[in-house]
């Protein structure tokens, strides 16, 4: 096979980039690429042309050898609403990723759990719900959706970016059916800049000749452009030596290595595909399967344009000769002479079966996405006003998106396990590199040696990070029913409302709990006793403290540290009965109820009598009949 490149040279020479030695390795890596730049153009074009259809993307910058075909702009464009109102349901609930242990030990869970909060706060850092919609759009539109995460050695930190589907080269014959072996990203820089991230080959950078012409538009930006490409290829067998391994990551531009290191674990991409392939590894774009109605669609929409354009005018028709053109004007109180009325005329443009046609296409671009219209422009149906109708109006609309959601929880996923290698590795570099957590509404810094867990026992799950309603009407009706149904509590109401109106009160009701809860999570976690205060809630804390201490036992937990808890509760019960008021005295026997305490008489004196008339009357006895 005859492979050229952006330029139109051929290139020749082995595409295994991998095994070639250091001198050959940037051309061997250019080769490779180009290779397979020409083998998926037919695919490029598709994702160019599906770009295009969800909006006009003549100004955006291209990569490689494709470019925005001629599908024209949309005067209704129905498809961009469809994406647009896909991404906003399937980002609504975002997924949490929870560490976990197999078969790990009580601190292991302990580890995990402060790793969990730490992904937490690298989620908000980092941004990463900001930047999950464009993933997800990608996917839509491309069939992929790419984020890159690694690490930022000089500043000690996890980093990630999207990655336009474009500038990611994947060969997808020999990924057919198994992941691909190698994966490239190809990107365009400026030269000056590139020479400031490797400062040791500043020279041999300033020196390359610029982008090739597939560029054009990088050279509006500067004329000192260069192509950069970034390659991994997974080793085949594992192995310690890195002279036999050929796992390998390569950082080039033309004739110049800026990196290469051996390469160990699987890509660093977070890849997301809404519809799996039926073979390969890229996936199916949903604007595809949506297009035949909109390339109608916006056919029909020229016409009638261009109807109404001609026919949706007023026309007069008089006799010949009886007006004048002069006559028609708009000033007020004008007195035209004419032998027989005029007749006014507005013909319709189009026959109503073609806009009948028209709403049929566009209501079939939201049903190929399984969305309805009412979904898209934010309406509810007709008498849905209560929280549970709107709860399972909202259950129907999201089981046709359970594909694309689970594909979005595995996005999730594969970030959790990125950002945890990409910690690791910091962490060996920088021995004391720690990590921020955010827990009981405080944010601290833990060391990740503290934290960290092996992969053989590191083990991510995904749930919502709340599993009630998103609408604020459907979420309060069913808190105030589980209120109701004894299953929560006033504070726990408040807790899991999750509103801003109600932060003040809930961080009110909250804090008591939460005060306690802080305290025996320490003493299970360290075994180290700390003491009640009496200030605290010591009554709702020892229903608390045996619910932990009961869950920590089933959980393996050493016993000093649940005997920690014990005798806090203890301690607890000890100042609740120190703190309760004396009992008042009992009441002498004989006295009748309700009388006063004065009549009693001090402690030891002799009981009162009672007066005559307040002493009842024995009652008479009746001899039995017959004795």
């Amino acid at each position: 096979m005859t492979i050229t490149g952006y330029d139109g040279t051929e290139i020749r020479g082995s595409l295994r980039w991998w095994r070639a030695p250091e001198d050959e390795l940037a051309e061997a890596v250019f080769r490779a690429a180009y290779a397979v730049d020409d083998a998926t153009l037919a695919r490029q074009q598709r994702v160019v042309d599906a770009y295009t259809l969800y909006g006009d993307t003549s100004d955006w910058p291209q990569g490689g050898s494709v470019y925005p075909s001629d599908v024209g702009q949309l005067s209704k464009n129905v498809l961009a609403g469809t994406v647009d109102t896909f991404v906003a349901e399937l980002c609504q609930g975002q997924p949490r990723a929870m560490f976990s242990t197999a078969g790990g030990t009580w601190g292991d869970g302990y580890r995990a759990r402060r790793l969990t909060l730490a992904h937490d706060a690298w989620i908000d850092w980092a941004d990463v719900r900001a930047l999950s919609p464009m993933i997800v759009r990608d996917g839509a539109i491309a069939g992929l959706g790419a984020a890159l995460v690694r690490p930022d050695e000089d500043r000690g930190e996890t980093t990630i970016e999207r990655i336009f589907p474009l500038h990611l080269l994947v060969d997808d014959v020999s990924a057919i059916d198994i992941e691909p072996r190698a994966i490239y990203l190809r990107r365009v820089l400026d030269k000056y800049h590139l020479a400031e991230l490797y400062p040791e080959q500043s020279e041999q950078i300033v020196a390359q000749a610029g982008a090739p012409p597939a560029y054009t538009w990088a050279f509006a930006l500067t004329a000192d452009a260069v192509e950069v490409l970034e390659a991994w290829h997974l080793e085949t067998r594992p192995t310690e030596d890195d002279d036999e391994t050929d796992g390998r990551h390569v950082v080039c531009c033309r004739g110049v290595v800026l990196l290469d290191e051996p390469w160990r674990r699987g890509f660093p991409i977070a890849t997301f595909r809404p519809l799996p392939p039926v073979r390969g590894w890229w996936g199916e774009s949903m604007v595809w399967r949506a297009a035949p109605e909109q390339l109608e669609l916006n056919k029909l929409a020229a016409r009638i344009q261009e109807a109404m354009h001609y026919m949706s005018v007023p026309r007069t028709f008089v006799p010949p000769g009886a007006m004048q053109r002069a006559h028609l004007s708009n000033d007020i109180g004008i007195i035209v002479e004419t032998t027989s009325p005029p007749t006014f005329m507005t013909p319709p443009a189009m026959s109503p079966d073609v806009y009948a046609r028209e709403a049929a296409l566009e209501d079939g671009c939201y049903r190929r996405f399984g969305i309805s219209q009412m979904s898209a422009t934010s309406e509810k149906p007709a008498g849905f006003s209560s929280g549970k109708a709107l709860r399972t109006y909202r259950e129907s609309q999201s089981r046709r998106f359970a594909v694309p959601l689970r594909a979005y929880e595995r996005w999730h996923v594969q970030v959790a396990h990125l950002w945890a290698a990409s910690e690791q590795d910091i962490s060996e570099i920088t021995t004391s590199h720690a990590v921020l957590y955010e827990q009981y509404g405080a944010l601290q810094r833990i060391p990740w040696s503290q934290i960290r867990l092996g992969t053989d026992r590191a083990r991510i799950r995904v749930q919502s990070a709340s599993g009630l309603p998103t609408e604020p009407a459907a979420r309060i009706e069913v808190l105030q029913e589980m209120v109701a149904d004894g299953v929560m509590g006033v504070e726990d109401f408040y807790a899991s409302l999750d509103m801003p109106d109600f932060e003040g009160r809930r961080d009110e009701l909250v804090a008591p709990a939460e005060r306690i809860r802080e305290q025996l999570d320490r003493m299970l976690e360290t075994g180290e006793y700390r003491a009640p205060e009496p200030y605290m809630d010591l009554a709702r804390g020892l229903g608390i403290a045996a619910r932990m201490v009961q869950r920590a036992e089933l959980a393996g937990a050493p016993e000093e540290h649940c005997e920690a808890v014990r005798q806090w509760m203890s301690d607890a019960q000890a100042l609740i009965e120190r703190a309760a008021p004396p009992a008042p005295p009992g009441m002498p026997p004989g006295l009748p109820p309700g009388m006063p305490p004065e009549a009693m008489g001090q402690p030891g004196a002799p009981i009162p009598q009672l007066p005559a008339e307040m002493i009842p009357a024995p009652p008479e006895v009746v001899p039995p009949t017959g004795v």
